[in-house]
């Protein structure tokens, strides 16, 4: 409906400029004119890169092969941000690598709401998530075939994606690739809303053709932490990146080195149902002291980790409560926040509600402490405090008069600001779409 609504106003358009010139066609005459100009630009944008030979070892008589990608960045609100997913669609019609350009073809999914972002919002943007499912025949001998494929889409979809929002730079797009398990479960049997148009004939069987294979390691997590309380997150198919692995001096492993070298390895997985309700429970019936006790409930925990970490390595420092996501920009809200307020706020009982402090802190200390499996934090309580506050009355429900804007003995407003982007990112619903 939206391509008729853009067709229509191209046709009056272009009726109007005939009118002015003294020329009278019918609606459909002028419309055939439109329609034809716009298939000859739509050609004329899917041709070679030019000054760029083909890729001889890329072409039908190799296996098709499909690897999902997950896009993280900031899109604008409306419908420019949502036309992103045709964006990436389009942008992987022509891969180009050492040996030249090759076609592929994608299915694009979304764009789905996240706070995966990395960093603070832009202004007039939203945190988004897109999933692509790129597929293309090349010569697939051996994983760094692969790894450049993947290094040739994630090329394309970020040229395209700053291209089309200027305002968007590389610091807010991050691509990443994804277990083919991980990309049928967010995907489920949905029909991908946009598609690569006119892909080669030989790319038409599709990502879910018999041939395609998924990459080596496809059934491994998306993100797992170490024995040493460090997050890493797949970023090939099958190798693994340490979160600020710069500053760590970590090498990328594949999972099987990881496990050796830093396991057991515990993948990082939504939590359960139960501990959701338990912490909104805990929240709702501490009132306007929710806040407070929750930061003091995670400054508690880091205290106690690092005291912990001290014992086992010498180092009072642990990253035990940022490992699902430690270079997320929640993540990194969080650390400053409980690090901050969060030492004042545990000299302070009558902030508090001890309780939930209590509560709070058994749930959050399963999350992260267990054997076999990991919870983000920052995330996932961004989101539990979201919901509350939106089912108790906003922000004034869970949070004292120190945390109001504007009020007497106030923390700082950057605090305010840090703890409100941090915990209620996801509290307002999106804009509606505007013509």
């Amino acid at each position: 409906m939206t391509k008729n609504r853009a067709r229509n106003r191209a046709v009056r358009a272009r009726r109007a400029e005939d009118a002015s010139a003294g020329q009278r066609q019918r609606f459909d005459q002028t419309g055939q004119v439109v329609d034809q100009q716009h298939a000859a630009e739509q050609a004329g944008r899917r041709q070679p890169p030019p000054g760029v030979a083909a890729d001889p070892k890329a072409g039908p008589e190799y296996e098709i092969l499909t690897v999902p990608l997950i896009v993280a960045t900031m899109l604008p609100v409306g419908r420019e941000g949502l036309e992103a997913a045709q964006v990436l669609a389009d942008a992987c019609d022509y891969l180009v690598g050492d040996g030249g350009w090759y076609r592929a073809r994608a299915e694009a999914y979304g764009p789905m709401p996240t706070r995966e972002s990395g960093m603070a919002p832009l202004p007039g943007h939203r945190p988004a998530m897109l999933l692509v499912r790129v597929s293309a025949r090349r010569e697939w001998t051996s994983t760094d075939a692969v790894a450049a494929f993947l290094r040739h889409a994630a090329t394309a979809i970020i040229t395209a994606l700053i291209e089309r929002y200027p305002e968007v730079t590389e610091r807010s797009v991050q691509v990443e690739a994804l277990p083919q398990e991980t990309a049928a479960q967010m995907t489920g049997a949905k029909a991908p809303d946009a598609v690569t148009p006119y892909p080669h004939r030989d790319l038409l069987a599709g990502p879910h053709a018999a041939s395609a294979e998924a990459p080596a390691g496809a059934g491994h997590p998306f993100r797992v932490v170490d024995d040493k309380d460090t997050g890493w997150y797949l970023i090939e198919a099958d190798r693994y990146r340490a979160d600020h692995a710069t500053v760590r001096q970590l090498e990328e492993m594949t999972h099987k080195e990881l496990q050796a070298a830093r396991g057991p390895l515990r993948s990082v997985v939504p939590a359960p149902a139960a501990d959701r309700d338990r912490v909104q429970a805990a929240l709702t019936g501490a009132g306007p002291k929710a806040l407070a006790s929750l930061l003091v409930a995670l400054y508690r925990l880091a205290r106690r980790h690092a005291y912990e970490e001290n014992e086992r390595s010498g180092r009072v420092q642990s990253d035990r409560l940022y490992a699902g996501n430690g270079e997320s920009w929640e993540s990194l809200a969080m650390r400053a926040l409980l690090w901050g307020p969060g030492v004042d706020l545990a000299d302070k009982p009558k902030r508090i509600d001890e309780n939930t402090v209590t509560e709070l802190m058994a749930v959050i200390d399963s999350w992260v402490s267990g054997n076999e499996h990991y919870v983000e934090v920052a995330d996932t309580l961004a989101g539990i405090f979201s919901r509350t506050a939106a089912a108790t009355g906003g922000w004034p429900a869970l949070a004292d008069c120190h945390f109001q804007h504007g009020a007497n003995f106030a923390h700082p407003s950057q605090t305010i600001d840090n703890a409100m982007a941090w915990l209620l990112q996801a509290d307002a619903p999106p804009p509606a779409d505007q013509e």
